[in-house]
């Protein structure tokens, strides 16, 4: 292969590499832990739900530990008890002017120390308005998995794009670098801004779209009364794609700049 072609196949793989480092900038910012309880407290829909916002917030931050982080079963569920112990407390106390609890789950016997087994037994018969079912638990091991394979994919990409960007300075002078930091930025916001304007059209004609690249059709869908639903409904997943929108644009803002400095210069002194 010839010099010049060599030369364009490594800056076409480190833009690649560069422009899913952008977009998994986003992504990590989305996942971080106290982000999803945050937009919960203030977008959940306890007008459908028994639980309260701050239970309904809860029980988001044990969802998202269960799909980004731990996936600690027993943790899950025992949050599901918690929020559920307090509301049979209200509700016996006469402090609770919510629904009757038909479908309520069987609490006795369990206690914070049981296991994933017992909460599990006691939830299988409940009303999906007071636990996760065995379809969302399933749809959060689903959602575990494809996380799970992601990091290290953004991990590597992370590592090529630094560590070309680094050898094509060295070996063709700081302008050959800047091709993939304008491609890469280019691409992104190209992307991003088909994606942006498709959401602002149909969000969930998008999302649905964006769940089916992922996951087996109907896997993911739920009752709009169901916790899961209520603890991570429609308008926190927007806040979250526009948070995401907002970072990766920025980034690419940061990253496109940088390629247009080096573009310019006159010389090719290396790193």
């Amino acid at each position: 292969m010839s010099k010049p072609r060599a030369l364009t196949a490594a800056q076409t793989i480190v833009s690649l590499a560069l422009a899913i480092a952008l977009v998994g900038g986003g992504y990590l910012v989305c996942t971080a832990p106290p982000l999803s309880p945050a937009l919960s407290s203030a977008l959940a829909w306890d007008d459908l739900s028994p639980f309260s916002k701050d239970q309904l917030s809860r029980v988001a931050a044990a969802a998202r530990d269960f799909s980004f982080g731990s996936h600690d079963r027993t943790a899950l569920y025992r949050t599901i008890y918690q929020v559920n112990r307090e509301l049979e407390g209200n509700r016996s106390s006469g402090l609770s002017n919510a629904a009757q609890p038909s479908g309520f789950p069987d609490l006795d016997g369990l206690s914070e120390q049981s296991d994933g087994a017992a909460f599990a037994s006691a939830f299988a018969s409940a009303r999906d308005a007071y636990v996760f079912d065995r379809s969302a638990v399933e749809h959060l091991d689903d959602v575990n998995r494809v996380a799970t394979a992601t990091l290290p994919i953004l991990a590597i990409c992370i590592l090529v794009g630094a560590g070309g960007l680094f050898a094509l300075a060295r070996v063709a002078g700081r302008r050959a670098a800047a091709v993939p930091l304008i491609a890469s930025s280019t691409l992104v916001v190209g992307s991003f801004s088909v994606l942006g304007l498709w959401a602002a059209i149909d969000f969930m004609g998008m999302f649905s779209a964006f769940h089916g690249i992922f996951f087996t059709q109907g896997t993911w869908e739920f009752s709009e009364s169901s916790l899961l639903i209520c603890a991570l409904p429609t308008e926190l997943w927007m806040a979250l794609g526009a948070i995401w929108l907002t970072v990766s644009l920025l980034a690419c803002s940061a990253t496109g700049l940088i390629g247009v400095r080096l573009l310019r210069e006159k010389t090719r002194a290396s790193l």
